[in-house]
């Protein structure tokens, strides 16, 4: 992914599977970098957005260190680390886990539970935006 855009897995997330992207590129002028979370929409039949935080319907997604459903802000300051801050080479993951609960890791570290009793089916989804330039998914 190179620029603004949205990506999603092509297939359901596995429980306790943790989608990993890394960071490769970006530059200092906006302050924001991405966002990730999943979807309980298939690729297949979603005209996938340039931002998914427009989407009203069936996406939880990370962006800096709050959570939002459709959206709105549902855990604010959840996580100890602020996404903006995400730096080149360094690995943001989201996963869902055999609990129903949704987990963010920072360079594959948990930052514990931010939602709970998630939709079983979900994909990977990632937004690359502002600053970031480039990224790459590592594991899904």
């Amino acid at each position: 992914m190179r620029g603004y855009g949205s990506a999603l897995t092509n297939r359901p997330l596995k429980d306790d599977e943790i989608f990993t992207v890394r960071l490769d590129k970006k530059e200092a002028r906006k302050g924001y970098v991405l966002g990730i979370g999943v979807t309980t929409h298939s690729p297949e039949t979603l005209d996938v957005p340039n931002h998914l935080y427009y989407m009203k319907s069936g996406v939880w997604m990370f962006y800096h260190n709050h959570l939002y459903l459709n959206g709105n802000v549902v855990n604010k300051n959840y996580a100890n680390i602020d996404l903006k801050h995400v730096m080149v080479g360094q690995t943001v993951g989201v996963m869902r886990s055999r609990y129903g609960n949704l987990h963010l890791f920072v360079n594959g570290v948990d930052q514990g539970p931010a939602a709970s009793n998630m939709p079983k089916t979900v994909w990977g989804a990632f937004d690359l935006h502002g600053d970031a330039l480039q990224a790459t998914i590592v594991n899904v």
